[in-house]
């Protein structure tokens, strides 16, 4: 229970593409705490103070090592197939949002002599990993790009159709979808890392990608093409098909027939 409550904090010189390996070995009697990790690099735990357990005796030892992977929302312990974890492994419920608590009140204030104005206050409670001011940032930004698609409300297969070349539409709606960031899609946190590492980070970047081309990027494997593939069919959308390059052909020799003539 107490290393659910480890707040991991991810730098720009993490590593998000593959799950990581953090380590804590501990001696002797005393508390255990977060500081006490041994993280990967680009990877910092937000509450070092955290505790996780306590060692009574000094011949006492502690040695564990801990898997870290990026995700979204609530990860439940019990989804994991236990028949393929290795001996000693223990699941546990993995919780990836960084907030903790929002809160909101909308109370009636005075502009000048005008007093029937009414203001909204926000309060946000994060966990160390995110500043409240830049998660409200980012939340605001994720409602913009959904709230956009709404500009196309009735015509969505046409919408589809536009991205895919096969007819016209307004252009607005177009930009719209395609500069959707590929984390509102339905990917894992980890293809979209992947997918990130290759300069591909939106919905245009990714179906103007074949599938030979996806295949070539370092960590992306059969199944993230499957995962990508299934992402993009919900939007009724694919990814681009490869062009055919011409076989070449050996020459045909057209040979000269002599015949005679007969009167």
């Amino acid at each position: 229970l107490n290393i659910k409550e480890l707040a991991i904090k991810i730098t720009d010189v993490a590593d998000t593409s593959q799950p990581q390996t953090a380590h804590l070995r501990v001696k002797g009697a005393g508390e255990v705490t977060g500081a006490d990790i041994e993280m990967p690099t680009g990877y910092e735990i937000a509450n070092p103070e955290q505790h996780i357990a306590e060692l009574t005796s000094q011949r006492a030892k502690l040695d564990m090592e801990m898997t870290i992977e990026v995700g979204k929302g609530f990860s439940p312990a019990d989804r994991i197939d236990r028949s393929r974890l290795d001996i000693g492994v223990i699941p546990v419920d993995a919780i990836y949002t960084p907030i903790k608590k929002v809160n909101f009140s909308v109370e009636p204030t005075r502009v000048g002599t005008i007093s029937n104005y009414e203001r909204l206050v926000l309060e946000v409670w994060t966990n160390g990993t995110i500043d409240p001011d830049q998660a409200l940032v980012e939340a605001a930004h994720r409602l913009i790009e959904h709230f956009r698609l709404f500009l196309g409300l009735g015509i969505p297969r046409r919408f589809m159709a536009v991205l895919l070349g096969v007819e016209e539409a307004p252009a607005a709606l177009a930009e719209a979808l395609l500069e959707r960031s590929l984390d509102t899609i339905g990917l894992s946190g980890r293809v979209v890392g992947v997918l990130a590492r290759a300069g591909i980070n939106t919905l245009g970047d990714l179906v103007n990608r074949t599938r030979e081309e996806l295949n070539g990027i370092s960590g992306f494997g059969p199944q993230a093409l499957e995962e990508v593939e299934n992402a993009l069919s919900q939007l009724g959308l694919k990814l681009k098909v490869a062009e055919e390059v011409p076989t070449e052909q050996e020459p045909v020799e057209v040979g000269s027939a002599e015949g005679s003539e007969s009167e």
